[in-house]
Parts: C-alpha cells; structure tokens; sequence
C-alpha cells in the first residue's frame, strides 16, 4: 500500500487496485481484501466511496488515504514539533509544576524505515494515456443495461437491437474523434434502417469515423448510373409506393400484419395495427417485401375476411346453386 503513496505529496489520496497489491505481495486477494479492512478498522487507512465517472458511467478505483499516524509511523511525514519535543500534551497547565521529560530524544542519525516502491507505478497511475481505470472490484456487468444508455440513443437498443456495449464504445470512439454518437446517428439512420446487420453498419461507421475518413457526413454513397437510370429508378420507386403503400395495412393470416407507410419505412406488428396502443414489432422497408405482395403472400386487410374459411365455404355453396340454376334452365324445368 506504502508503494503507492507519492513521497512529494503523502496526504493525498492512492489509488490502489486490490488485485495489483495481492499479486506484488504473493497474497491471494480475499487476504488483501480483509487485511485492508482491518486497517480501516483500527484507522490507519481512510477508504472513500466508489464512484463513476462522468463521461462513460464506469466504476472508477477506489481512493484511499492513510491517516497521519501512518505516515508519521512510517516516515513519510515530517514529525510535529510537539512529537520532536516529547510534548503531546502542550503547554502545562495553569497550577501545575512542568515535569521533566526523561524520556531519551531520537537520534538523529536514526533513520526512518525504507520501503521499497514499485518502479513507475506512480507515473502509470497519474499517466492521461493509462487505457483503463475500471476497478475490477465492482461487477462490470451492472452498468451495462439500457437505463445508462442516453434518451437520445435509446431507439438504437429498442428498435435494431444494437448491444448496449456497443453503444457505450460507439460514443467514446466518437467522442475522442472530435462529435458525438447522436449527431453520427442521426445522419445515417435511414441507412442504419436499410442495414442487413445494423450493429455491424453502426461499428464499421464509427471505426471508419476515428481513422479521420467522416463518410457519415455523406447523405448517400456516389453513384456510378446515369441520370436517366436514377430517374427511372425514382419514377419506379413513387410507382410501387402508390401501388403498396400510402399507409395500406396487410396481413398473412398467419399473427403477423405490416403497415406500409412509404417506400423506406414498413412497420410490422404481432396484432392488428388499428389499436393506437400497439407498438411496431420491427421495421423494414417496402423493397424488403415486394416480392411477397407481389406473390400474394401479403392480402390487404379488407380481403382478410373474405379468404376466411367460412367465407369460402360460403362462396363454394352459393356457386353450386348457380350451377344447379344453371342446369335447370337449360333443361327447361324452371325451379322456384
């Protein structure tokens, strides 16, 4: 523990990691670990509370501050004047005869203790380039959830399903590249939308971000077609989006309908959308299931009822009394 003290400035707090001290001291950690309770205990080490840190949220090392005995004990304090003097009790007291200290002064050729400290320990500590100063004593796990990721970044989690580590790297790589994820994300979330995989898109963004190359400022990628192909392919697009979409719900009798809202946004649900309580399952884009409207997969939601089975038992009945009609009018015998 005395490894970590700086000798220019003993009083302020060390930063000690229980598992670096029970590897320098051949200990296994749950000895360290009552050890440096017991010396809270009798008041030879101050321990101050764990916190966070302000930017990432993670746990920071726990500080400790020996006491003043300590360092006075061990020599890394000056001695007060009232110690030197064998005085501790001050001035006498009014009424009192000073009594004669016979009690033999320390020498001084008599040395304080030497510690052996760990080479440059204290420079890694106080480094601004040390990677990490996560205690491992706290469980790293329970900062990982979504109620610590931002309000602004929260629909990353809900609606693409991006991993809350993700998310926590995501905005410090940004960060140390001169913004911040929400400005990234809201630049590229229609392409995030469109993405196979969104947190593969998401990570590949920002790695590309830290190496300086800002491809996110882009709204779209540079095309190689000619200006007629790009306006066929719009005129396309507005074609099929008046055909499908237009706010058009579909189901396939299966539990699951779709809301086409525009060429770029389908939403899916488990039950009928006309509830407004009920929240969208996924989104995907009207490309994504062209080919199953197309092949009838998907039936608009008014026709839902009549490919029911009573409806086609229905319809299968009043058929054979039209061919029976039928029948009997071309046989001249004329049925009521």
């Amino acid at each position: 523990m005395l490894s970590y003290v700086c000798i220019k400035t003993p009083t302020k707090p060390i930063y000690p990691r229980l598992v670096t001290v029970a590897e320098s001291a051949g200990l296994s950690e749950s000895s360290v670990k009552r050890s440096v309770r017991t010396l809270e205990t009798k008041g030879y080490i101050t321990r101050i509370s764990q916190d966070r840190g302000e930017r990432t949220g993670n746990f920071l090392t726990r500080r400790t501050i020996l006491s003043e005995k300590t360092l006075i004990f061990t020599g890394l304090l000056k001695e007060k004047k009232a110690y030197l003097n064998n005085d501790p009790e001050g001035p006498s007291k009014a009424g009192q005869m000073p009594t004669e200290n016979l009690s033999p002064a320390r020498p001084k050729t008599d040395l304080p203790p030497e510690f052996k400290l760990l080479p440059a320990i204290e420079n890694e500590l106080r480094s601004p380039t040390r990677k990490s100063n996560i205690s491992t004593e706290g469980c790293p796990t329970k900062i990982r959830k979504s109620a610590h990721i931002p309000q602004d970044l929260q629909w990353l989690q809900e609606e693409y399903k991006i991993p809350a580590p993700v998310i926590f790297w995501a905005m410090k790589t940004a960060r140390e590249a001169g913004t911040t994820l929400s400005a990234v994300a809201l630049h590229i979330r229609e392409r995030i939308r469109d993405a196979k995989d969104a947190t593969r898109y998401l990570a590949g963004v920002i790695r590309n971000l830290a190496q300086g190359k800002n491809l996110w400022r882009t709204e779209r990628p540079t095309s190689v077609q000619s200006a007629d192909a790009l306006g066929q392919q719009e005129k396309w697009r507005k074609q099929v989006e008046q055909q499908w979409g237009m706010g058009r719900v579909y189901t396939n009798h299966a539990g699951a309908w779709v809301r086409v809202i525009s060429f770029d946004l389908v939403e899916i649900y488990q039950t009928d959308p006309a509830d407004p309580v009920v929240k969208p399952r996924a989104r995907k884009t009207l490309r994504q299931i062209l080919p199953e409207l197309e092949t009838g997969i998907w039936t608009p939601k008014g026709e839902a009822q009549e490919k029911s089975p009573e409806n086609s038992w229905e319809t299968g009945l009043q058929m054979c009394r039209k061919t029976l009609k039928t029948c009997a009018l071309s046989s001249g015998v004329v049925q009521s």
